[in-house]
């Protein structure tokens, strides 16, 4: 029986996601690029499965290329040469240690993303490009203001859609800290004592160069709180930095949160779009290992 299409639609989230992660390890220097080899490859198996499945297709003892005749019987398939040459280039790096070139990582690179294109849209009639990687978010908030981000992108309002993007990051954070409070009383991701009232405006002191002072040393350890927070969650903090840059000023307040886009960004939409995928693949991090302690000890 075919498999529903919410379902596809969420399984095949998945499978962009990990080929998006297979482009990025592409764009490494050599031989590190070599990874995106592994990573391509089992996005492209992973399709091949469910179009298996989506066509009643027994594949349980299918190698890589057979994937392609069992299903040539059903339904017409295309860029087969492409994948076999892909298939041997894998099967040399990963069983005899042969690595490959970066101008033919990213030749492999495009050929993978024409297969997913073709073939998405003939046996599964998704438009690849429509799949969106949204699905794969579970944090309620996050996936809300992703979701009006994702509208703004194709809306072409760049500006909007960054502001949406930013506010979905921080609120991922804070939702995935509000579920540990219970136990703990407090977030374990949260270093030290709030800082937010400490500053020289409200302690006004006569001496100006402590005020100086007291605003930097407040500065700083909000900076290096942030900075630990990030790495204790476990993502990639170069990444962050890049996001932290890209993105306007958040700032969380009593009764919500405020945007402050103090310098106007002259940023792309490749850019943007950089940004989305950022929050996505952090929560996949967070997703990936979640726990509830009341629930572990109870």
């Amino acid at each position: 029986m075919a498999i529903a299409k919410d379902e596809l639609l969420r399984r095949l989230s998945f499978i962009k996601y990990l080929y998006i992660q297979g482009i990025e390890q592409s764009d490494k220097s050599e031989p590190l690029c070599n990874i995106a080899i592994l990573t391509i490859h089992d996005a492209i198996e992973l399709f091949l499965q469910l179009v298996c499945e989506h066509f009643d297709i027994n594949s349980t003892k299918a190698d890589f290329m057979e994937y392609f005749d069992l299903i040539s019987k059903k339904t017409s398939i295309s860029q087969i040469e492409s994948m076999r040459r892909f298939n041997k280039t894998r099967v040399s790096l990963k069983h005899h240690g042969t690595m490959t070139s970066k101008n033919d990582i990213s030749f492999f690179a495009n050929s993978t993303r024409s297969f997913f294109a073709d073939n998405c849209k003939s046996m599964l009639d998704i438009e690849f490009d429509s799949i969106s990687l949204i699905d794969l978010v579970i944090f309620p908030k996050t996936r809300s203001h992703l979701l009006a981000s994702q509208e703004k992108m194709d809306n072409g309002e760049s500006e909007d859609a960054l502001e949406e993007i930013t506010i979905a990051f921080w609120e991922m954070i804070e939702d995935y800290e509000e579920t540990k409070k219970e136990w703990y009383g407090k977030s374990p991701f949260f270093f030290g004592n709030s800082m937010t009232f400490l500053s020289s405006f409200s302690i006004r002191p006569d001496d100006k160069k402590l005020s100086q002072f007291i605003d930097k040393v407040s500065e700083s350890i909000k900076s290096m709180q942030t900075a630990m927070k990030i790495l204790s969650l476990g993502i990639d903090y170069r990444k962050f930095a890049r996001f932290d840059g890209l993105t306007p000023i958040y700032i969380r307040t009593m009764v919500g949160h405020q945007i402050q886009n103090l310098a106007k960004l002259k940023i792309t939409s490749e850019q943007v779009r950089w940004c989305f995928d950022f929050v996505i693949e952090s929560c996949v991090v967070l997703q990936n290992f979640d726990y509830c302690s009341n629930k572990e000890l109870a």
